[in-house]
């Protein structure tokens, strides 16, 4: 009796729509959430980012953790102990697309390397605009991207 009565009242919350469908997980929604306004046409997005270099170039060699996000067209790490959000310069090797609405960061591997929204760890260093190795860049620094630099050796993403 008390098996009847427990299936009669988990049929009658799954018909009142209390009980979320199974196809969609609680992580899937998550994730839609997380994506929600961390996208971006590729053609307006700022990406500085190194020429590549047959020379080894010294790099910064300072690590720092914080959560990658997408402000005003820029992307900039914000860090984990607080403080200003970084500008990133991103190495050579890595680069960004999109895959339908999403903005990602690409590896040379052309694999996902990290998204806006998902905790990374830089490894590099604060940089000034001054600096000799901003002559090196790609193409200029956009204006609309302001504050300072962190230029990019590696990143992997902070599991």
């Amino acid at each position: 009796m008390s098996r009847l009565l427990l299936f009669s009242l988990s049929l009658a919350f799954i018909a009142c729509g209390d009980v979320p469908p199974a196809t969609e997980s609680v992580a899937s929604r998550h994730e839609a959430e997380r994506n929600q306004n961390m996208t971006l046409p590729e053609s307006d997005t700022s990406f500085p980012q190194l020429s590549p270099s047959e020379e080894e170039e010294p790099f910064p060699d300072a690590l720092i953790s914080g959560t990658l996000v997408l402000e005003g067209g820029c992307l900039r790490l914000n860090p984990s102990e607080g403080g200003p959000s970084y500008l990133i310069v991103w190495p050579s090797h890595v680069t960004f697309d999109t895959q339908g609405d999403l903005l990602r960061v690409v590896d040379h591997d052309n694999q996902i390397a990290a998204v806006p929204g998902e905790q990374i760890v830089l490894a590099g260093g604060e940089v000034d605009r001054s600096s000799q190795i901003m002559s090196q860049l790609q193409q200029p620094l956009p204006s609309n991207c302001q504050g300072p630099l962190w230029l990019a050796k590696s990143l992997a993403p902070s599991r």
